[in-house]
């Protein structure tokens, strides 16, 4: 018991510093010490090691067969792209190990435990968003966020920047904004706006997945976190998929069935119609909107070329690398792109409404991301409380009270 309790604590430790460590490394940076890309290259190869160290110690047994799946198919889709190009595809592992060693992990937690990592997470996020939006000032001494990427990622501080935030995160005159909070995009502890985004997705998924697990004060500190983060962040697609996880909720309790096809057949039809939007928009790039950057997205989608899928276009992938679909196939080819979204669709079996909710919403995030986005889905600061959701319900699906289990509002 001691061992256990031992280990799902190092779990959570690692996790939790999974979703920081930028904040922290920037306020090093800011305080104490130059930072650079090697200090945060070390720290996730530190994670994702220790995470697989964590996980290994148990015997794999038939619930992790995915898991593990996965993992060949990075190998054997590494070794592929090597082969053509004599390149290892140092990025394409990582963001598959991620997935696979968080999904492992959480796995080999109990619910209480992830609910108390989500929980202080977005505590700390909403107490960091009150300084960022009360005193921008404050905020940037803390963090100096545009010194640290310049740091870390070799981006230049753009003379308009003189608030010292990340660039991309200031605001842009005709840009989508909920008129609540329009100086900059919000990015509390993640330093940039898009993280900030993907935080509120993944934490309003597994909300609503897990809603009757929750303390009820607990539930609406998180809740008002998440309203707080789409009225300051100003993201469209973190607004529409927070309106969808509630919609999801409420028809899984009405007509589970109806779900479960949605589920089905989610991606394709996501894929579908943006082509169709694309192909309105001539299949061009008309700005920093949605119709925009999914005409682009899909343009290059339907762009590749058979031997880009199969590891033969890894030198196009500058071109490929924020539209979506395009980069999942050409930066890892088809094999580990086909066993990924077999992956997301196949892990849950639909024994329970927790399990519907959750995999129905994790494959429209994925879907949606994909159709504006190359790496969203991938990111560290983000990936603990997305995956180790999706491992928490498989490990779950096992206990026979599980699919009994009421999870009513």
């Amino acid at each position: 018991m001691h061992s256990r309790t031992s280990k799902v604590t190092l779990i959570f430790a690692l996790a939790m510093l999974a979703i920081v460590y930028n904040g922290v490394l920037a306020i090093l940076n800011a305080h104490a010490m130059s930072v650079s890309r090697n200090h945060s290259v070390i720290i996730e190869l530190l994670i994702i090691g220790a995470g697989l160290g964590l996980a290994f110690i148990e015997k794999p047994n038939k619930d992790e067969i995915l898991p593990y799946l996965l993992m060949v198919s990075i190998v054997l889709s590494s070794a592929l792209i090597y082969v053509a190009n004599g390149a290892i595809p140092i990025e394409a592992i990582r963001n598959f190990l991620i997935i696979s060693t968080f999904t492992l992990l959480g796995m080999r937690v109990d619910i209480e435990t992830l609910n108390k990592l989500v929980l202080y997470t977005t505590v700390l996020v909403l107490v960091v968003l009150l300084i960022e939006t009360i005193s921008v000032t404050t905020y940037v001494t803390i963090f100096e966020p545009a010194q640290y990427y310049l740091s870390t990622r070799g981006m230049e501080i753009k003379s308009f920047n003189e608030l010292g935030l990340f660039g991309n995160s200031l605001a842009i005159e005709g840009r989508f904004n909920f008129g609540f909070f329009s100086s900059h995009r919000t990015s509390s502890i993640f330093l940039e706006q898009v993280s900030l985004a993907n935080y509120c997705s993944v934490v309003a998924i597994y909300l609503v997945a897990f809603w009757d697990t929750f303390n009820k004060n607990h539930r609406y500190i998180i809740l008002f976190t998440l309203v707080f983060i789409v009225l300051t962040n100003n993201s469209r697609t973190a607004s529409a998929l927070l309106v969808v996880c509630f919609a999801i909720r409420f028809l899984t309790f009405s007509n589970p069935k109806t779900v479960v096809s949605i589920k089905n057949t989610l991606m394709a039809s996501i894929v579908l119609l943006a082509t169709f939007i694309a192909y309105q928009n001539d299949f061009q790039y008309t700005g920093d909107n949605f119709v925009g950057r999914i005409s682009l997205g899909m343009s290059h989608f339907y762009e590749l070329e058979v031997m880009e899928v199969l590891g033969f276009g890894y030198a196009n992938l500058n071109e490929y690398w924020d539209s979506g679909y395009a980069y999942l196939l050409a930066s890892n080819t088809i094999l580990l792109a086909a066993m990924f979204i077999f992956f997301i669709h196949a892990f849950l079996t639909n024994q329970s409404d927790r399990a519907i909710i959750y995999s129905t919403l994790l494959i429209f995030y994925i879907s949606l991301n994909l159709l504006i986005g190359g790496n969203a889905i991938y990111s560290m600061k983000t990936s603990p409380i997305l995956w180790m959701g999706f491992g928490l319900i498989k490990s779950q699906q096992s206990r026979p009270y599980y699919a009994n289990t009421s999870n009513n509002l």
